[in-house]
């Protein structure tokens, strides 16, 4: 054979197999790249169903985060009523101090001044106590657990009254209501009884516990006391 055409053939032999290899160099690489592009897309995939998991969708109670906030939420539900309920026993009181008899109370306070002319009384267990509370002040009477008053017969100046509240907060009020009720006094006996102006200026106005308490009268510091130790017993 001639040697030209072997060597040709030789070169042509290897320039194919050359080829041959080169393609499957290619073939191969182009493989690799596939499935580096199905992993990377499997991967993404993957990142963009954890961030869905994440931001709270339906897988979000199968991870150990979804978990957390889950059991978190139910706490705080049963915690409500708790706080709820010690709430409303921090907000004022219908009960903060020493219960009394109302009924003890009007007869010490009474017998206290023995200047006091014969005392008309009403309460809180009359029939109709609470259409009879609004001569003693325009205080809403819903608000109110029980009272007496007594005023003079004669229609002199003297009175005393004590009003029990069902809430404590509701005290400054009805003190303002008997403070505008000592102030109509004062003015009927300065039309009526000017003698007795000085002894409703010298009115005595003060609270224990729920109980408050309007004295008028000639000795009012006994009345006081009285009052006063009403409670020291009770306690």
């Amino acid at each position: 054979m001639n040697p030209v055409m072997s060597m040709n053939m030789r070169t042509t032999g290897i320039r194919t197999a050359h080829l041959d290899k080169k393609d499957d160099r290619h073939g191969k690489m182009e493989k690799i790249m596939i499935l580096n592009r199905e992993r990377s897309g499997s991967r993404i995939g993957r990142s963009a169903e954890q961030e869905i998991s994440y931001a709270g969708g339906p897988r979000m109670g199968n991870t150990r985060s979804g978990r957390l906030t889950h059991h978190r939420k139910w706490a705080a539900l049963l915690l409500l009523p708790a706080i709820g309920c010690m709430l409303m026993t921090g907000c004022g009181s219908s009960d903060t101090g020493s219960s009394v008899s109302l009924s003890d109370l009007q007869t010490a306070m009474l017998a206290a001044d023995e200047q006091l002319p014969e005392m008309t009384v009403i309460s809180g267990s009359d029939e109709n106590a609470s259409l009879n509370f609004t001569s003693l002040c325009d205080f809403d009477y819903e608000n109110v657990e029980d009272y007496f008053y007594a005023y003079a017969t004669d229609g002199t100046a003297p009175e005393i009254a004590v009003v029990e509240v069902k809430d404590s907060l509701d005290i400054p009020e009805l003190m303002d209501d008997l403070k505008e009720h000592v102030e109509q006094r004062k003015g009927t006996m300065e039309a009526y009884s000017p003698d007795q102006v000085t002894l409703v200026e010298n009115y005595v106005l003060t609270s224990q516990d729920q109980y408050v308490t309007l004295i008028i009268s000639p000795q009012n510091g006994l009345v006081q006391n009285a009052f006063k130790e009403a409670f020291q017993s009770a306690e």
